[in-house]
């Protein structure tokens, strides 16, 4: 028997996040980034393949990066401050 340690249980968060944001990405956001960091070309020839300009694959690939770090960052902050006993960070405090 294999017993689960709660890094563990971090690391299948971190991936699920990762996961949920692959599934959330536009085709081209995701075309772009696999081209260009899965296969290893280069940003001009990313852009000649999907009919678009460097510019253009520099945004998709700075959007995947900053909607994966938000993700990751979000995961772990939530997890600390659960491991702290920290109230929920979707609760809100009102002003009087």
């Amino acid at each position: 028997m294999q017993l689960v340690g709660a890094d563990d249980v971090a690391d299948k968060d971190v991936v699920g996040a990762i996961v949920a944001v692959f599934a959330g990405l536009t085709d081209h956001q995701r075309s772009a980034f696999e081209l260009t960091r899965g296969d290893g070309l280069s940003q001009a020839d990313a852009a000649q393949i999907l009919g678009t300009t460097v510019m253009g694959i520099k945004q998709c690939v700075h959007k995947v990066y900053e909607k994966l770090r938000r993700a990751v960052v979000n995961d772990e902050t939530e997890s600390a401050d659960l491991d702290a006993g920290a109230a929920s960070p979707s609760v809100t405090m009102e002003r009087p």
